[in-house]
C-alpha cells in the first residue's frame, strides 16, 4: 500500500485551514489598525463616556455651521503636548494663570482636572468637523516641535497653554498673508473669587473658582477672525470725558467704549482712537465711526471732518455711532448736524408719570435688526434716557428708522433747568412716544457706476445700552439675560457687511460642569466606532469561532 503523503493528509489540511484562518484574521487586525489610525489622524476618536459628559463642549447652531463651511486651510497650535492635559501639568498652569483655589488647598479640584481635559477634547474636535482645519500640540520645551511655530508667530510672546488659530490668504494681487489669533488660558474660562479663602486669610490671599468655560465661544472667535480677510476698522473720538472726574455719567461713558471695544473685537472688529476729529487721524479703510457721549460741543470744523468722513469721496459705504448722554448740556453743532440726517436730540430724559421714575424700558421698534428678538429676553432695563425723535421718515435723500422707542405714555423731564420735586409731567412740552435709538441712511446715485451707495448716522440714546449699567457696574453686553447683544451685533454687522455670506455672531455662552449634557461633536463617528468595538467586532469573531468548532466537531 503506498504510503499517503503528508501535504495531502487530514491533519494538514486541517492544519492549512487553521493557518489560513490565522493568516486571515492578523490581515484583517492590521488592515483594521492602519484603517483606524489614518481615520483617528483626520478625525479624533475620543469618546466622553462619563455620565454628565464632562468633557464635551459641543458646537451647536449657526457655530456649528460656520465652522463646516470653513473652507480654506485652518491651523490650530496648541502650546502643550497632549499628555499634559492627562498628567496634570495643563491643570497645574490653569491654577496659575487663574490665581485658582486648588492652590491653597493644595491639590487639584475635580472641576480642573475635567476642564483641562475638555480643552484637548475639543480642540481635537474640529478636525472632525472639517477637514481643512488641523491640530497641532506643541511642546514649547522642544526645539524641534516649538521652533517652526515660535518663529512663524515671532511678534507674539507665546506662553505655556496659548491656543494658536491661524489661517492663511492670498490678495488679488497674488501676494500671501496670514491671519491669526493667540488665545490665552485666561480667555477660555470663566471664574469668580472664593470668599472662603479671602475671609480665612483675612483678606490677605485672594483666589477664583472656575465658574464655566468658554470654549466654544473663543475658539469660534478666533477661527472667524482668522478666516476673514480683512477686520473691520473703528475709530472711535476719544474727547477727554474719561478725565472728568466729577462727571458721573461720563465715567461710565469712558467704562462703556472699553466694554464695547472688547465684545466687538471677538467678531472681527479692530479699534483705533483718536483726540481730535481731523481727517488726517481717521484710517482712510474705517468704515466706522464713534462718537461717545461728548461733554463739550464739537467745532464747525470737526463736524465738516465727519461729513467728509461719512461721503468717503463720495463713495460712501461709512457709518457714525453718536452715543448721547441725559448729563450732556445743549450741544448747538452736533445736534444740528443731526437734525440734518433726521434726528432730534431733546433736552429732555424720559419719566414714567405712573411711577414717579427716569427709568425706562426700552421696546424693540419694527426693523430688521430686532426681527429675531427672543421673546423672552428684553433690552437691558431699568436705564435713563436721553430722549429723541425723528423729524422726518424721508426727505432729500434721507431716510430714518426706528430700532427702539420707549411706550406710548412717557413724559420729557427737563435736563437743562432744575427741576422741583413737586414737578408736574403735565406741564411738559414733552409727550408720548420717544425714540431711543435711531438710523438715518443717505443713499447717493455714485455718477462712476450708475450705482446707488449710502452712508449712516446712527444714535444711541441710552448711556449704558453698549457696555455697563451705571447702578450695578454689570457689563450687558456678556450677559446672556438682555437682547443688547444680538441688537447691537445684529446692527455692526449689517452696517459692516459682515452679515453676507456666512453670518455668525460671537457672544458669550458660558458652559458649566452642570451643563455638559449635549452630544459629543464627533457624535457619529464615535458611535459608530464604539458598536464596532464593542459589540460587532466580538460577536462576528465568536460567531466565526462557533460555526467552525461546530462544523470540525461533525466531521
Amino acid at each position: 500500500m503506498k504510503k499517503q503523503s503528508y501535504f495531502s493528509s487530514r491533519a494538514f489540511r486541517k492544519g492549512s485551514l487553521s493557518l489560513a484562518i490565522t493568516v486571515v484574521v492578523i490581515a484583517a487586525i492590521v488592515a483594521l489598525n492602519v484603517v483606524m489610525t489614518v481615520i483617528e489622524q483626520h478625525y479624533p476618536l475620543n469618546v466622553d463616556l462619563t455620565a454628565d459628559k464632562d468633557y464635551t463642549a459641543n458646537l451647536e447652531g449657526e457655530y456649528l455651521s460656520f465652522v463646516q463651511g470653513i473652507d480654506q486651510p485652518t491651523e490650530i497650535f496648541v502650546c502643550a503636548s497632549r499628555d499634559d492635559f492627562e498628567n496634570g501639568a495643563f491643570a497645574s498652569a490653569m491654577v496659575q494663570k487663574l490665581s485658582l483655589a486648588d492652590y491653597y488647598y493644595g491639590t487639584f479640584s475635580d472641576s480642573t482636572i475635567k476642564y483641562a481635559r475638555q480643552v484637548a477634547m475639543f480642540a481635537e474636535s474640529f478636525t472632525a468637523t472639517n477637514s481643512n482645519i488641523s491640530v497641532d500640540f506643541i511642546n514649547l520645551n522642544s526645539p524641534s516641535e516649538a521652533s517652526p511655530v515660535t518663529q512663524r508667530f515671532s511678534s507674539e510672546e507665546l506662553q505655556y497653554g496659548d491656543i494658536i488659530v491661524a489661517c492663511k490668504h492670498t490678495t488679488p494681487e497674488g501676494m500671501e498673508y496670514e491671519r491669526y489669533q493667540v488665545l490665552p488660558i485666561t480667555d477660555l474660562f470663566t471664574t469668580q473669587d472664593n470668599q472662603d479663602i479671602y475671609y480665612a486669610s483675612q483678606g490677605t490671599m485672594s483666589a477664583s473658582d472656575i465658574t464655566g468655560s468658554r470654549l466654544v465661544n473663543s475658539m469660534v472667535s478666533a477661527l472667524y477672525i482668522a478666516t476673514r480677510d480683512k477686520s473691520v476698522e473703528v475709530v472711535v473720538l476719544d474727547n477727554g470725558v474719561s478725565e472728568d472726574t466729577a462727571n458721573i455719567m461720563a465715567q461710565f461713558a469712558a467704562l462703556e467704549m472699553p466694554s464695547l471695544e472688547k465684545f466687538l473685537k471677538k467678531n472681527n472688529y479692530t479699534f483705533t482712537t483718536v483726540k481730535t476729529l481731523n481727517n488726517a487721524e481717521i484710517s482712510e479703510t474705517a468704515q466706522f465711526l464713534i462718537i461717545p457721549a461728548p461733554q463739550k460741543d464739537l467745532s464747525k470744523a470737526e463736524i465738516d471732518a465727519i461729513d467728509q468722513f461719512l461721503k468717503n469721496d463720495g463713495k460712501y459705504g461709512r457709518n457714525l455711532i453718536y452715543l448721547a448722554s441725559t448729563d450732556q448740556p445743549v450741544l448747538p453743532n452736533v445736534e444740528e448736524f443731526l437734525a440734518e440726517w433726521g434726528i432730534e436730540v431733546l433736552p429732555a430724559v424720559a419719566f414714567d408719570k405712573d411711577y414717579a421714575t427716569d427709568l425706562t424700558i426700552a421696546e424693540p421698534a419694527d426693523s430688521d435688526y430686532t426681527a429675531d428678538m427672543d421673546k423672552e429676553k428684553e433690552f437691558f432695563a431699568p436705564t435713563v434716557y436721553r430722549l429723541m425723535r425723528t423729524s422726518f421718515n424721508s426727505l432729500n435723500g434721507y431716510t430714518t428708522t426706528k430700532l427702539l422707542t420707549t411706550s406710548d405714555n412717557w413724559y420729557g423731564k427737563p435736563i437743562t433747568e432744575e427741576v422741583v420735586e413737586d414737578w408736574d409731567p403735565e406741564t411738559s412740552p414733552y409727550k408720548g412716544q420717544f425714540d431711543l435709538a435711531i438710523k438715518s441712511t443717505y443713499q447717493y446715485l455714485a455718477s462712476s457706476t450708475a450705482e446707488p451707495v449710502e452712508s449712516n448716522v446712527i444714535a444711541i440714546s441710552g448711556m449704558p445700552f453698549f457696555g455697563v449699567d451705571p447702578a450695578m457696574g454689570e457689563d450687558i453686553l456678556t450677559s446672556t439675560a438682555y437682547y443688547n447683544s444680538t441688537f447691537t451685533l445684529n446692527l455692526f454687522n449689517d452696517l459692516s457687511g459682515q452679515d453676507e455670506g456666512v453670518a455668525v455672531t460671537i457672544e458669550d455662552k458660558v458652559i458649566n460642569t452642570q451643563s455638559f449634557y449635549a452630544e459629543i461633536q464627533n457624535k457619529n463617528t464615535a458611535s459608530v466606532v464604539t458598536w464596532v468595538f464593542m459589540l460587532i467586532v466580538p460577536v462576528s469573531l465568536f460567531a466565526i469561532s462557533l460555526i467552525i468548532w461546530i462544523k470540525r466537531k461533525r466531521r
